[in-house]
């Protein structure tokens, strides 16, 4: 039976609507979880993401979020040149899926076990306003169609989301990521370890990827910019990456096939993700990453950062949401949106031998430093970069001027 008011109403229950949901209904807040799906978490076949733990090691003990295990040693590789990286910085692998081990089942049933309302095969038809306010939202639920009230309202819903013409909100597109992939069982791929492999022809605008989780699933996937991807299917891409490199297969060992699946990101800049009492979660933000377009870090902390907001607002009788765009730009994007998609388009533009001449400069300088520490602040290091660089001016201009033109 659902109440006539609640605190917070949620539409959408993935990453972002659920991690929301959990810290509101934590804090004794009034939450209704709205998915349009017959069951959580069914957007996704069961898939292993991985993301980083920057900014959200806190959020994860907090809300004792379920992960799969973490890491911090990764190796990557172009078609000819790789280096190892030692990070200080963790990888976590999230399960995804409607599988009861998964992310999205895990902290709904804990979101119920707090007093929130979850919904599934539901969906809000209509959105009523008072003086700009959303007011109220009427549920289609059980063949029935009900007004329910709130005080605040959170657009959870995905990259699809019709929010932003709610929103009257313009928007500059990025990229668009789309992947496949396997999740495997069974493999001799070591745990511990991933192996991130660029390859400019096999994987346009993208990368392969391989890591064994803690419960033993290997995650074997590929993700390209859909604009390079021409009229070669998303599958026969990474067919294609494995059959031409042989390291895939040898990493692998024997292995079984558990389960495929597809994804697709969307990446874009906003001019907002709070408009007076309501509020852009995840993708429906356009919060995904440019650069690599993995992870759920941002969507962790923009469902954190929404909720957080919400609560202050609550306790101190507020009705805009200005804090959420704040602390989202402070945490997430730290004003560097529009350098990031320059970085992608930059990354997008690279053939096979400048990729071979970055990597190759990488593992030098590995040799003689952190890269951690060189990675963040590259020009600290300038005598050592251009030691190295130099040894290829033709390569290096070259590089450069794609850097300057992306």
């Amino acid at each position: 039976m659902l109440e006539k008011e609640y605190d917070v109403i949620i539409i959408g229950a993935g990453v972002a609507g659920c991690v929301a949901a959990l810290k509101l209904v934590a804090n004794g807040k009034r939450v209704l979880l709205v998915e349009k799906l017959k069951k959580i978490g069914s957007h996704n076949s069961r898939k292993l993401d991985v993301t980083e733990s920057q900014g959200i090691a806190d959020i994860t003990a907090e809300l004792n979020l379920p992960f799969n295990g973490k890491f911090n040693r990764s190796i990557w590789y172009s078609p000819n040149a790789n280096f190892e990286l030692d990070s200080r910085v963790y990888d976590y692998y999230v399960l995804r899926g409607s599988d009861v081990d998964s992310f999205e089942s895990i902290v709904s049933n804990r979101i119920k076990s707090f007093g929130g309302t979850v919904l599934t095969n539901a969906e809000i038809t209509n959105y009523n306003f008072e003086n700009e306010y959303v007011k109220s939202v009427v549920i289609n639920y059980n063949n029935r169609h009900q007004v329910v009230n709130c005080k605040y309202l959170f657009f959870a819903d995905g990259h699809h989301s019709k929010s932003l013409e709610i929103f009257g909100i313009k928007e500059r597109p990025g990229p668009t990521f789309i992947g496949y992939g396997e999740i495997c069982v069974n493999s001799e791929l070591k745990a511990g370890v991933t192996h991130v492999f660029f390859d400019s022809k096999l994987a346009p605008g993208g990368y392969f990827y391989l890591g064994k989780a803690d419960n033993g699933e290997v995650l074997s996937s590929i993700v390209i910019n859909k604009a390079l991807q021409g009229n070669i299917s998303i599958k026969t891409y990474y067919q294609n990456f494995i059959a031409a490199n042989a390291n895939i297969l040898k990493l692998l060992g024997k292995y079984k096939v558990k389960n495929s699946f597809v994804g697709m990101g969307k990446t874009g800049i906003i001019s907002r993700r709070s408009l007076r009492n309501m509020a852009l979660l995840g993708d429906a933000g356009r919060t995904m990453d440019p650069i690599f377009g993995y992870g759920v870090r941002q969507a962790i902390i923009s469902g954190y950062m929404a909720a957080v907001s919400a609560i202050d607002c609550l306790n101190n009788k507020k009705r805009d949401l200005d804090e959420y765009e704040d602390k989202l730009n402070k945490s997430v994007f730290q004003g560097r949106e529009t350098e990031n998609q320059k970085f992608r388009n930059f990354i997008d533009h690279l053939n096979n031998e400048e990729l071979d001449y970055a990597f190759k400069s990488i593992e030098t300088i590995g040799l003689s430093t952190s890269l951690d520490d060189f990675f963040d602040n590259p020009f600290n290091n300038i005598g050592m970069l251009l030691n190295v660089t130099l040894k290829k001016p033709k390569l290096l201009t070259t590089v450069i001027i794609k850097f300057f033109l992306a």
